[in-house]
């Protein structure tokens, strides 16, 4: 199963990241597979399990939880299409290449937790501090894959970290 995590922007970028292991982890420490540099997202705040051709989101206990399609989880099957939210950042679910085209913009407006369309109040929006975190709401759009770019003073990052944890892991003795 091919199975593509896109990050989708509120600008209309995006970014796939394919996923190949068995287990994710979504998470802020390293050795996360997936890491996001933020304060809104837990040191292991989620994993990504494939197997038998499914994908399962887990959350492990998050401070801020994990979102499918808008709505707090603990544990959820993927479809093609869910919006995964972790943190500031919004995932489109891909799964054998569905959904082929998508518009980015409206996907990540509709994967902000707490409803479709929110807009920070201070982008001229009406949201309440209910609808996005204060901490994340000015960061939404200042995420880079592989870190900020030189001219972003923001401490937010987002990178992809596909570290061998697999091969690590079996070269250890049992606990």
């Amino acid at each position: 199963m091919d199975f593509v995590l896109v990050r989708v922007q509120s600008d209309g970028r995006s970014t796939p990241a394919v996923i190949k292991r068995g287990r994710t982890m979504i998470g802020r420490q390293d050795g996360c597979q997936l890491r996001i540099r933020s304060g809104e997202v837990s040191r292991k705040h989620c994993e990504i399990r494939v197997e038998e051709g499914a994908a399962v989101v887990k959350d492990r206990g998050s401070r801020n939880g994990t979102f499918v399609n808008g709505v707090k989880i603990v544990e959820k099957r993927l479809a093609a299409g869910d919006l995964l939210a972790v943190g500031p950042v919004i995932f489109l679910v891909q799964l054998g290449g569905q959904p082929a085209q998508f518009d980015a913009a409206e996907m990540y407006r509709e994967g902000v937790p707490g409803g479709v369309s929110k807009t920070p109040a201070s982008a001229g929006g009406d949201a309440s501090s209910d609808d996005i975190p204060p901490t994340a709401a000015g960061l939404l759009d200042d995420l880079d894959i592989g870190g900020a770019s030189p001219d972003d003073s923001s401490v937010v990052e987002f990178e992809f970290d596909f570290e061998d944890e697999e091969e690590e892991q079996r070269s250890q003795p049992p606990l």
